[in-house]
């Protein structure tokens, strides 16, 4: 019975949860295992919902405060990125200063 009883639990946080998102991920049947095993997770004693969706659904409970922080391969990305930006116009300037000066000696 506790199963089942989870189980319409979170069947019913899928129906409540799936219009909050754009058409294409509402008729992904994919999207929806994910959210169904996503809840399944959270199914245990403890929900994390943003805090007007908490009070559309008249849920109360204990306000936490979150901070995140991308990490991994992105953060790495956007400065290798940054990092060859800067280096390719520090070469296009060192070219352009270096054939501008062998052309004036050539040219006299």
């Amino acid at each position: 019975m506790n199963d089942y009883y989870k189980y319409q639990k979170v069947t019913a946080g899928v129906a409540e949860l799936l219009p909050l998102f754009p058409a294409e991920l509402q008729t992904n049947p994919k999207f929806k295992d994910n959210l169904r095993d996503d809840l399944w997770v959270l199914n245990e004693k403890h929900l994390a919902l943003p805090k007007n969706i908490a009070q559309k659904a008249g849920l109360k409970g204990e306000a936490v405060q979150m901070n995140f922080i991308q990490s991994g391969m992105p953060v790495i990305f956007v400065r290798l990125d940054q990092s060859l930006l800067k280096s390719q116009i520090q070469s296009l300037l060192i070219a352009f200063v270096l054939v501008t000066f062998i052309l004036m000696f050539q040219l006299k």
